[in-house]
């Protein structure tokens, strides 16, 4: 599993149980299976338990640095 910083790339959905599926970029893994779904959301609720939360405040008070590197994120991620 990622570390905290990776989790906001990564895309998971569970549906009824044994539905789910996991993406990365541009790629899904879909998986049918009673065993799995419950597995990846422990897995998951474990890797959330070492990430700070974000509040509105916290990310409303986030300071210049920040902001020039999610600006610059953004413009790269728009050539690419």
């Amino acid at each position: 599993m990622p570390r905290c910083a990776d989790l906001q790339s990564y895309k998971i959905m569970v549906v009824d149980g044994p539905r789910l599926t996991v993406g990365h970029e541009v790629s899904n893994v879909n998986v049918l299976d009673r065993g799995v779904a419950p597995e990846l959301h422990r897995s998951f609720r474990h890797e959330l338990e070492g990430c700070p939360r974000l509040t509105l405040q916290r990310w409303s008070n986030r300071g210049p640095l920040a902001r020039a590197q999610e600006f610059v994120a953004s413009f790269l991620q728009e050539q690419a």
